[in-house]
């Protein structure tokens, strides 16, 4: 999945790019693909968004593997253990 703003899409200034807004993007293409839940794999700012799909969604998520994710406390303000 190559989000907005990230890899060989495009980056519309007019785009919005928040975490909350990557994942609903996600979630999105997972229910247009008709995925009713997932294991979900992500790298980097990927593996942040993967982290914050299963807080919003846990319901999507069965388990999440993260490679060295982009995390920090002004990204994701809560704990995720």
């Amino acid at each position: 999945l190559d989000l907005p703003g990230f890899g060989q899409s495009s980056k519309p200034l007019t785009a919005r790019y928040s975490l909350d807004d990557q994942v609903e993007r996600v979630q999105e293409i997972m229910s247009a693909m008709g995925v009713g839940q997932a294991f979900v794999v992500g790298n980097s700012m990927g593996g942040n968004i993967a982290l914050w799909l299963a807080r919003q969604y846990p319901d999507l998520v069965r388990a999440v593997c993260v490679i060295a994710p982009a995390t920090s406390p002004r990204l994701v303000p809560v704990s995720l253990h």
